[in-house]
């Protein structure tokens, strides 16, 4: 096969581009004429400023995907409510596009895949056939690992992080994005997992799906069993039946499993992994460009590799033009968060973890904190995350009294019954265990419909004295100038209008943003009439021998269960 006629892409919000630039450089390690596609998947991001600035790197915009069409649809349906579902939804429109372009073959990658070995027998594989898929290579069986075996039979048994199609595949692209449309979500009750699992149909409903059998390839967590790592004469590393390491999935449990030993035989792996994801963050950085930093949710990690130590880390984003929408919500969390932290400690209950964007804080070095417990749905409509512990039958599978603390950012806003979810969080701390949140009050429409309430600081207060807490100390997180700053940045970054239009928008407003900001004090704000606020935290503690009011005690849990998009 030309490589001149095989494509490759990926799919990043503008703050992955380092992920997509350390892809490439992985790519170009074997094949350095490959340009690598990326779709930014943000309506908002002014990609004409990007597109260009790194040598073998082509990206695309939302418009030039979805101005007509299904990929329109998907749009509307996920673009703005949820950017995860709408990223997985659009990989099926973004390989149909190239293939559209004059592309034979077309191969999406995750942008957390890095190649280590020559990887030109994959379009090989492809050919003439329709469509290649790479297994999950979970257990076979229930013997070897049961939990691991029935995640199989859940998320699916091929891994949507790679996917190569040829021109006879296009119906079967077509296919997925419908689906995908359809319902992008995840309900494994229901057979659902996001865009992955519809998979499974596509060996049975359409000719020539070719499955990729190189267990070098898609060398993940989750398969350390049925593809074992093997340390060679050579001193290479490998995969037990003579397979070369062709490309691994660095997600985040890859990462944990390397770095806990689980999987030490990979550390080197990691290790050039990180390398140059940390090289072109640095250059990235560097060169300053234009980033629209909306990802959609709350504390989201910019999951950015700190190459001295191999970690993701957790912080607010610079002040910048480019993050105006989310520099004064995500500073005045975080910082809320890192006044309580001494008072954090032993056991902390996460109770809507979503993503988990504070564990790095709560588990840090300076932290008191001895054990992190992630709680949320085990079907969100939101998150594809993996919490420790899932609500049950309305109840958090603990016993009482069981947890020192809890912190609870950015959920009750999404709780149909909030005094159910707080009565279930005193039931489960400890006599003087102290319980941290965050509410937004000024912020648009998110998650919906998920998104139910925004509190004043006395329905705040009523809601926890009804719950059985006291010692409740509730504060502002931003007065009347962190409000107009907020909004401010909310409209130019968030409102529709033309990529020009924007810039320079976002340029006239910024001194504005940072005066505003900088002269806000909510240390200073009381509660009284006519005040502003952009948010809510605060503390409260349950008291030993103090009861929740009986009336809430039978309560359900939410359906609507997870961090919000701030």
């Amino acid at each position: 096969m030309n490589s001149t006629r095989s494509a490759y892409c990926t799919i990043i919000t503008p703050d992955f581009l380092h992920y997509a630039l350390a892809l490439r450089h992985s790519l170009t390690q074997f094949r350095p004429e490959i340009v690598l596609t990326a779709l930014i998947a943000d309506e908002y991001a002014d990609v004409a400023s990007l597109d260009g600035a790194f040598d073998g790197l082509r990206l695309l915009s939302v418009q030039d995907l979805c101005a007509d069409g299904i990929g329109k649809r998907i749009l509307e349906k996920y673009g703005r409510a949820n950017v995860d579902c709408f990223r997985w939804s659009m990989k099926p429109v973004l390989l149909n596009h190239l293939l559209s372009s004059g592309f034979e073959q077309a191969f999406f990658l995750d942008p957390d895949l890095f190649f280590f070995s020559d990887f030109t027998f994959l379009e090989h594989e492809l050919g003439e056939r329709a469509v290649l898929l790479t297994p999950h290579w979970r257990a076979s069986q229930p013997e070897l690992d049961e939990n691991n075996f029935a995640i199989l039979q859940t998320s699916g048994l091929f891994n949507a992080g790679f996917v190569g199609v040829a021109a006879a595949g296009r119906s079967a692209m077509t296919w997925w994005a419908k689906l995908c449309l359809y319902r992008c979500e995840k309900q494994p009750s229901e057979g659902l997992f996001v865009d992955q699992a519809y998979l499974d149909m596509m060996p049975v409903y359409f000719n020539d799906v070719a499955i990729e059998r190189h267990r070098g390839c898609n060398v993940a967590n989750w398969n350390r069993l049925e593809c074992a790592r093997v340390s060679r004469p050579d001193g290479t590393v490998g995969i037990a039946g003579g397979w070369d390491i062709v490309f691994i999935h660095f997600t985040q449990s890859t990462i944990k499993g390397i770095e806990s030993g689980e999987d030490a035989l990979l550390r080197p792996f990691l290790a050039g992994y990180l390398s140059a994801l940390g090289y072109w963050k640095h250059e990235v950085e560097s060169h300053a460009y234009g980033l629209a930093l909306r990802d959609g949710t709350l504390g989201r990690l910019t999951q950015s590799a700190d190459a001295g130590s191999g970690k993701a880390k957790l912080h607010t984003p610079p002040l910048s033009v480019c993050t105006l929408d989310i520099f004064q919500v995500r500073s005045a969390i975080e910082r809320a968060l890192r006044q309580v932290l001494p008072n954090l400690h032993g056991s902390v209950l996460d109770v809507g973890c979503g993503d988990k964007p504070y564990k790095d804080i709560l588990v840090s070095p300076s932290s008191r904190v001895t054990r992190y417990i992630g709680l949320d749905l085990d079907d969100s409509p939101i998150h594809n995350n993996q919490p420790e512990i899932t609500w049950r039958d309305g109840k958090i599978p603990l016993d009482p009294a069981s947890v020192d603390c809890a912190i609870c950012t950015e959920v009750l806003e999404h709780c149909p019954d909030p005094d159910a979810v707080l009565h279930e969080v005193h039931r489960v701390l400890k006599p003087g265990g102290l319980l941290f949140f965050t509410v937004p009050f000024l912020w648009p429409l998110h998650e919906v419909p998920y998104d139910h309430y925004r509190y004043t600081p006395y329905a705040l207060e009523r809601h926890l004295a009804n719950s059985g807490f006291e010692q409740i100390e509730i504060h502002a997180m931003g007065g009347w100038d962190a409000s107009l700053a907020q909004m401010l940045g909310l409209w130019v970054r968030r409102r529709a209008m033309g990529r020009l239009q924007r810039a320079i928008l976002s340029v006239v407003i910024y001194p504005v943003y940072r005066w505003l900001v900088h002269l806000d004090n909510p240390a200073s704000i009381s509660f009284k009439e006519s005040q502003m606020l952009t948010g809510l935290w605060g503390t409260a503690v349950k008291q030993e021998g103090r009861k929740a009011n009986p009336a809430q005690t039978n309560q359900a849990a939410p359906a609507g269960l997870h961090c919000a998009d701030t």
